[in-house]
Parts: structure tokens; C-alpha cells; sequence
């Protein structure tokens, strides 16, 4: 797994999901997105080549996200609403290894 893109998801993330974010290429992280204890990785399924660490400021928000909200962000393979689902997926809050999901390449 590689990063390429690290996601700040401010708290509120759960109650609307509009673009609020911020978006940092790998090796341009702002201080306080390195510090967070709030993160989901997310390894794309196999046609997609982009790896992403969302950085949660409220761990309401990270574990909402993890139940639901990254099926939103998985990656469309056809017009009909299937996705390429993921690889990989794990958890962490406050900064240890809560859960891992892995290799759902179905669709959702």
C-alpha cells in the first residue's frame, strides 16, 4: 500500500458530507493532519491505483465513516452504481489498530 492522498475531514463530516475536506497529495501535510489519532485507510479495489488515509478530527466522524460513510467514497466501476470496492481498510483511533476489513472487490 502506497498513499497518495491524505483526507482532513473536520468534525461534522457525518451530518454533511459536502466537500468540506481538505486534500493533501503524499509528503504535503499540514502539522495538525499529521497529528490526528482518527484514521481510515482506504486501498481502492484492484482498477483503481489510488490509495487514501482520510485523518478524522472527531472520532464520531471516523467511526461513522467507517460503518458507512466511506461506501460514498469508493471508486464507481460502471454506470449501473457498482464500485471496485476496496482491498484494504483498516481503522485506527487514538492511534491503535481498532478493526480491518479486507478484500471486498464486489460490488456494494
Amino acid at each position: 500500500m502506497s498513499i497518495d492522498n491524505f483526507i482532513w475531514v473536520p468534525t461534522g463530516a457525518r451530518y454533511s458530507w459536502d466537500g468540506g475536506e481538505t486534500k493533501y497529495k503524499s509528503g504535503d501535510l499540514a502539522s495538525a493532519a499529521i497529528c490526528t489519532q482518527q484514521q481510515v485507510s482506504l486501498t481502492h479495489g484492484t482498477n483503481v491505483l489510488i490509495d487514501e488515509r482520510y485523518l478524522f478530527q472527531d472520532e464520531l466522524d471516523a467511526r461513522w465513516f467507517w460503518v458507512e460513510g466511506y461506501k460514498e467514497r469508493l471508486f464507481k466501476a460502471g454506470s449501473d452504481g457498482e464500485t471496485d470496492g476496496y482491498e484494504r481498510m483498516p481503522f485506527w483511533l487514538n492511534g491503535k489498530l481498532q478493526a480491518q476489513r479486507n478484500n471486498d472487490v464486489s460490488s456494494i
